[in-house]
Formats: structure tokens, C-alpha cells, sequence
């Protein structure tokens, strides 16, 4: 499938490709609470003409991720992620690149979410996942914004931006019951620039 700035691409429910190629100057609009996923991808936008994932213009809801399905690497070059946003009381997984598998170059993430009440980052890199020279901003979340503790990443995360962003984190404790109950929050605002090759958070 080939989706390119010639087409007026709206993505209306969860949708799964074989092959992607996303060609330059794209723009993919996903309804409220859609993903969208793919086993090869090629999104290849340029400086002056960046591919962008966002929201559908006639709704104020949020897209809910952009998965990687195959054991393969994919590398988005030059791509927005905005609006894009998870919310509610339940687990589940990073708006952009769950699970691992896709690195980001040149990129923008912007005005995403993750409201859990237990909560989510919005990325969360694993295995050989790399995210280089990319502006992370004006994004909310229960916890960390970008999570880069997991034990199995051995990826970059390079000359990036991560500024202007906001989270909180829920603090727990057992109660009587044996279940988990909130005791506190902490409130984050990120500002400034971050190098990690791994064992921190933004």
C-alpha cells in the first residue's frame, strides 16, 4: 500500500498493512481510539516535507498508536506524531512504537497523552530501538514521558529535544486487602536537551 500526499488519507478504524510506503509531504489522519500497524514500512518524509500522523481534523478525540507487527527494525525519517492519546483505568502499552522495533530519525512528537490512572510512557525504546534528533513536546502522561530503563534496550537516544513536557507520577502501597492503592503524586515538567544510551527517564 502506498500512501502519498495526493491522497486524503483517513484512517477509520484499526487497520493492519502488509507493506507501507508512506512517501514525503503525507498526511494520515486516525479516528478517535484507532491504531495503526504494519509488518514493512518505508516513511521516508524530508525536512521540507515531513510525514505527519494526527488526529482526524473533524473530531477534538486522539488516535490510539502506530505499531510495528514483524520482527523487523522500521525507522521513521522526518515524521510528526501529534494528538495522539490513551486514556482511562486499564494497562496497556506506549502511543508511539509499542513494544519496540521501530526507531525514530529527524522526528516530532507532539500534543500526545497517556492517561491510564496506573499510567504509560508515550515511547518506550527496546532492543536495538534508536531515537535521534528528534523534538519531544507539549506532551502529557501518568509517567515518564520517554522510558528508557528497560532491560533489554540497547539502542540511542541521541541529540533529542525533550522539552515542555508534563507528568505525574502515582506512588502505591498495599492496603488491607492486598490491593494496590494510590498513597501521593509527583509532578514532572521536562526542559532542556537529553543523550541516554540506556537506565534513566525523561
Amino acid at each position: 500500500t502506498v500512501l502519498s500526499p495526493l491522497c486524503d488519507v483517513i484512517i477509520t478504524g484499526n487497520t493492519i498493512f502488509d507493506t507501507l510506503i508512506i512517501k514525503p509531504g503525507t498526511r494520515i489522519q486516525m479516528d478517535n481510539q484507532v491504531g495503526l500497524a504494519f509488518n514493512r514500512l518505508v516513511a521516508n518524509g524530508t525536512p521540507d516535507s515531513m510525514i505527519l500522523f494526527t488526529k482526524n481534523i473533524n473530531s477534538y478525540a486522539t488516535w490510539s498508536e502506530v505499531r510495528n507487527v514483524s520482527s523487523q527494525m522500521a525507522t521513521f525519517w522526518y515524521c510528526i506524531f501529534e494528538y495522539g492519546g490513551r486514556s482511562g483505568v486499564n494497562w496497556g502499552n506506549e502511543i508511539i512504537t509499542p513494544g519496540s522495533l521501530m526507531s525514530l530519525e529527524d522526528c516530532v512528537i507532539r500534543y500526545c497523552h497517556s492517561w491510564y490512572g496506573q499510567g504509560w510512557n508515550i515511547i518506550s525504546p527496546r532492543d536495538s530501538a534508536s531515537v535521534r534528533r528528534t523534538n519531544i513536546l507539549y506532551n502529557q502522561a501518568n509517567l515518564a514521558i520517554v522510558g528508557l530503563d528497560h532491560q533489554q534496550w540497547y539502542g540511542q537516544f541521541q541529540n533529542n529535544i525533550v522539552a515542555e513536557n508534563y507528568y505525574h507520577q502515582y506512588y502505591q502501597k498495599p492496603n488491607s486487602t492486598g490491593f494496590y492503592q494510590s498513597i501521593g503524586t509527583k509532578y514532572y515538567t521536562s526542559r532542556g536537551d537529553t543523550t541516554s544510551t540506556g537506565g534513566t527517564h525523561v
